[in-house]
């Protein structure tokens, strides 16, 4: 497999091509079902419940939390069927991680917002997020 990534720090990273490589490798092989738009997965597949709670976790160190978003943004396809589980730690983390004190919107926290807009017609916020989604665009209007 090709893979071709943006010139980032993170995607510089030595371990994030063979990673991004195993990710869409397991859509490749099977291992990890893609589902037609309109179904929507009951649950997510043991080896992505990991990242996810790795993302969510606030024990998880800010760094891993950067190289695991960055390749789920890589892989975004992989992704999407499961969107629904992903919208509020990615969330959460926009709105409480350091980058989110910058006074300046970076390219990381574009990358992220875009995803999450691209997964619109599968993920969209509950009410009970709206705090959270709200928190959001008022640290992205403070930063423009």
């Amino acid at each position: 497999m090709l893979v071709e990534l943006e010139l980032d720090e993170l995607n510089q990273h030595e371990a994030m091509t063979a990673f991004v490589e195993l990710l869409q490798s397991l859509v490749v092989n099977k291992i990890t079902p893609i589902y037609e738009l309109g179904h929507t997965p009951t649950e997510m597949p043991p080896w992505m419940d990991y990242l996810h709670r790795k993302v969510s976790s606030p024990y998880t160190h800010e760094n891993i939390k950067l190289f695991v978003i960055r390749a789920i943004i890589n892989t975004q396809q992989v992704f999407r069927s499961y969107a629904k589980f992903w919208f509020t730690p990615f969330i959460k983390f926009l709105v409480d991680c350091s980058i989110a004190q910058q006074d300046k919107l970076d390219y990381f926290s574009l990358d992220l917002v875009v995803l999450l807009l691209s997964w619109h017609l599968v993920a969209v916020p509950q009410v009970s997020e709206t705090q959270l989604v709200t928190r959001l665009f008022e640290n992205f209007m403070r930063r423009c």
